[in-house]
């Protein structure tokens, strides 16, 4: 990947990524032979940008609601979208995620599980460093959609794609480029291992097409939200409130549930279990700081 910034004073890039660098590698460092990457798709969407790279960065609790058909129809291994709950949010510097939890296996045991074939598993674990294989294979935590500071989020998700119990995972990398206020372009593209299978390559897309693509199903329901909040928000009655994101606090500020312990979760930064808002506040909060400083 490459990042560009046009400020002669920024930063080093390894600096301004911080412990996020952790968690980037499971979207674009699973093989020595790098990504293999097709796009972009572009549209455009009636809405905020800051409100897609909020739901990717730590939004759990809109899955059981929003995503209820595309789980009732089979779409996924999981009987219930209220599986979600189980995973963690996670949050290292400029950026933070979800993950789903998996059931008890191995490191490749719980690759498979998401169906990635042994060969490429065999990759990963050339690239992965220890503490990123015990994520999965220890603790059980499987990455899933992420957001880094400002406007870039990544997406992992394994659905079925024909008929059967198989699931297959894809890769997505987009960018949330504003328009105006209340509309914006994203940029998507599908990402896969370079020395992946054929037929993985192809299924893969598929899965990714069908789910997160312009037309994907997921991403119909998402936009359909996003678009309803950012005419809702300009309303007269929301811009006479203030906009409550303290999903996850108790009244005196402590966190509702305490965070992960390193024997818990063995990625950097913070990690807490069930339905927060600690990673929406992370990231309007870096917002404002931005704001501020410039």
């Amino acid at each position: 990947m490459l990042f560009i910034s046009l400020d002669p004073h920024a930063e080093p890039l390894a600096d301004y990524l911080g412990d996020f660098r952790f968690y980037l590698d499971f979207y674009t460092n699973q093989s020595p032979h790098g990504l293999e990457v097709r796009g972009p798709q572009r549209w455009r969407i009636n809405a905020n940008w800051k409100i897609g790279a909020e739901n990717f960065a730590g939004d759990m609790y809109h899955t059981p609601h929003t995503h209820t058909s595309v789980v009732e129809i089979g779409l996924f291994r999981e009987p219930k979208a209220q599986k979600r709950k189980d995973g963690a949010t996670y949050w290292a510097g400029k950026g933070g995620g979800t993950t789903y939890k998996l059931p008890p296996g191995t490191f490749a045991e719980r690759m498979r599980y998401v169906g990635y074939p042994d060969e490429m598993i065999a990759r990963a674990e050339q690239v992965w460093t220890r503490e990123q294989q015990r994520v999965v294979g220890e603790d059980g935590f499987m990455v899933s959609a992420a957001s880094c500071f400002p406007n870039l989020s990544f997406v992992h998700n394994w659905p079925k794609v024909e008929d059967g119990h198989d699931v297959l995972p894809f890769i997505s990398i987009r960018q949330w480029q504003p328009i105006s206020h209340n509309q914006t372009e994203v940029c998507s593209w599908f990402a896969v291992d370079a020395a992946a299978p054929a037929e993985f390559k192809q299924k893969s897309y598929r899965a990714y097409l069908m789910c997160f693509g312009s037309t994907g199903m997921f991403e119909q329901d998402d936009v359909e939200n996003w678009v309803s909040l950012t005419n809702t928000a300009g309303g007269t009655m929301a811009r006479r409130l203030l906009l409550n994101s303290r999903m996850g606090l108790l009244a005196d500020d402590r966190p509702v549930v305490d965070p992960l312990p390193a024997e818990a979760f063995h990625g950097p930064g913070y990690a807490q279990v069930g339905y927060n808002e600690h990673n929406q506040r992370a990231l309007l909060r870096l917002w404002a700081d931005h704001l501020e400083t410039t």
